[in-house]
Formats: C-alpha cells, structure tokens, sequence
C-alpha cells in the first residue's frame, strides 16, 4: 500500500513537473505574441506621429526672410540675418485615444509643441531694369542648425532662391510698394526624441492572464526632405523710417517625411510567481507619408531703416502653424 502510495506521489509529481514546463514554455511563446503586438502599436503610433508632423514641417521650408514690397534695382545689393523660431501644435488628446492592443499612448510623454529655431542668411541683388520686365531683384537664403537639448536632437539644413517684380513703387504719391515673389526652397533635416516608457498592464496570450510590463526608451525619429514652391504678393507702405508690410501667398510641397518608432529594454509576462518570463526587447514601428501639398501663408511686419540698416520684426501664420523673427540686414 505504501508502495502504491510512494508511486502515485512519483507519478503526480512527474505530471506536475511536466505541466510546469508546459505552462513556462507557454510563457515564452505568448512573449513573441506580447512582442508582435507591440511593434503593430508602434507602427500606428509612428503614422500619427508622421501625419501629424506633416503640417508643422511642411511650413518650416517657406518661411523667411519676411521683407517689404521695395525691389533693388542694379546694382543695389543686401546682406542680412534672421533669427526666428517655428512652433507648430500636436494633437495629444487624439494620440491619447488611438487604438491600440497593449501600448497606452498616455503613458509615452510627446509634446505638446513642436519649436524649431531657424537661424538664416540671406543675400539680394538687383537685375537690370527691362522694358516689359521692369524692376527686379534675385535673393537667396541658407539656413542649418544641430543641436542636442536634454532628450531632443535636431538637425536641419534649409536652402532657397527668390526672385522679386516690383508691380508698383512706394513713393509721395503712390499708396505703397507692391510686388510679386516667386520662390523654391528645399529642406531636409531629422528631429529625434526619446523618453522613459515603463507600464504595467493585464494582457490575455492563449487563454492566459499576464501582468505584462514594458520597462524601456521609447524614441520617435522624423527624417523629412521637403521641396516647396511659393507664390506670395507683398504690400508695404513707408512712413519716415518706419516701414509696415503685409503678405499672401500660397507654397506647393512635395517629398517625404518618414517616422520610426522604437523602444529598447525589457518586456516581461507574470502569469504567476513562479510563472515569469522576460526578454531583451528592440521593437520600431515605421510609417511614410508626404508633406502638405499646399499651404496658404499669411505674413506681416514692421521694419525701421536707418540708412544702410534696417531692422526689422515679422510673423507668419498658416493655420496652426506660426513663426517669428526677427532681422538685420545691411543694404548698399
């Protein structure tokens, strides 16, 4: 009796044994489930973040220098620099509310706003004044920045060339400059954040419950090239040295801008706590999309001459995007 007891021990240990390794094994099978679930989380967070981003990056080409309506003639030339700042707006409550398997979108921490500073050179040259033609000048533009605050890296490099037709001359009886700027301007740059992610939540994996916790770095990377073509008319008035002007203008974008999503770390499954299993992690979630096709462009500001410098203040808006700036510049 005793060996019949002494056996049956032996054999529903053996059966317990067994099951225990099923059940470990299960684990990690459910964690490629776990695994797989997350990278297509990351890949619908990464085509929000691209969309999104599509509208403040699609505007950064376009702006600046914000000049009034007075065309150089031959030979005038003009040097100067702008300082200005970007700042576009992200929708956080809609990326709080995608749709996901296991990812929260709350608790990965993007901002609110998007600024990007924009540091500018910019050169003129009047043309030779033509009959039908009339007064014009041709005017380039470089701008580049790298920089790395805290958590945020940013590279960006923005070229342009303009060329100016005076339509009519600001003088004593005249009610102001106007003139006719047509423009194509190129931008490529990268813009990479990172955060902490650690989150805890209840997951279901063949039949199972698991607490599954994600402790990692989650990032979002951005790389955009951008093509833009501008059209805008500027009006300016010039009262002593004081110089008001106004813009409308729209820009036609082509390109791409491409977002990665990645987090690096560990993802672990506890169905009990003798059932755990963990694994390095390196999930990215990528999307492409293209920039806005086309953007209307409001602009205004203020310049004061004093001789051959002038200073000047300017702000442009197109729907919820808007830069400010300010610039120098000498004119001879």
């Amino acid at each position: 009796m005793k060996r019949k007891s002494f056996l049956c021990l032996i054999v529903v240990s053996l059966v317990c044994w067994g099951f225990n390794g099923f059940l470990f094994a299960d684990v990690a099978g459910d964690l490629v489930k776990a695994t797989e679930n997350i990278a297509e989380d990351y890949k619908v967070l990464s085509q929000w973040i691209g969309k999104e981003l599509s509208s403040p990056l699609s505007f950064l080409p376009g702006i600046g220098p914000d000049l009034p309506a007075n065309v150089l003639s031959l030979p005038g030339v003009e040097i100067g620099l702008m300082l200005g700042t970007s700042v576009g707006n992200l929708n956080k409550d809609t990326f709080n509310s995608l749709s996901t398997d296991t990812i929260e979108p709350g608790e990965i921490d993007i901002p609110k706003t998007v600024a990007i500073p924009m540091p500018m050179l910019h050169a003129k040259v009047g043309l030779p004044s033509l009959p039908v033609v009339g007064k014009t000048d041709i005017g380039i533009k470089l701008g580049t920045l790298s920089y790395e605050i805290n958590d945020c890296d940013l590279d960006y490099t923005v070229y342009g060339i303009q060329l100016r037709k005076e339509i009519l001359e600001d003088g004593i009886a005249s009610p102001g400059a106007l003139s006719v700027n047509l423009s194509f301007n190129k931008m490529n740059g990268t813009v990479k954040i990172s955060r902490e992610y650690n989150y805890v939540s209840q997951e279901t994996y063949s039949g199972f419950n698991y607490d599954q916790n994600v402790d990692s770095v989650s990032s979002f990377e951005t790389e955009w090239d951008i093509n833009s073509i501008g059209l805008m008319a500027m009006y300016s008035k010039k009262v002593a040295i004081v110089n008001l002007f106004l813009g409308l203008g729209v820009d036609q974008n082509s390109g791409d801008i491409d977002t990665t999503l990645e987090t690096t770390g560990t993802l672990t499954l506890t169905e009990s706590p003798m059932n755990t299993f963990s694994d390095t992690i390196l999930i990215r979630g990528t999307s492409s999309c293209d920039p806005e096709e086309s953007i209307v462009r409001l602009v205004g500001g203020v310049e004061l001459g004093l001789t051959l410098l002038k200073f000047g203040l300017s702000g442009e808006y197109s729907e919820e995007n808007y830069a400010v700036a300010g610039n120098v510049r000498f004119q001879f």
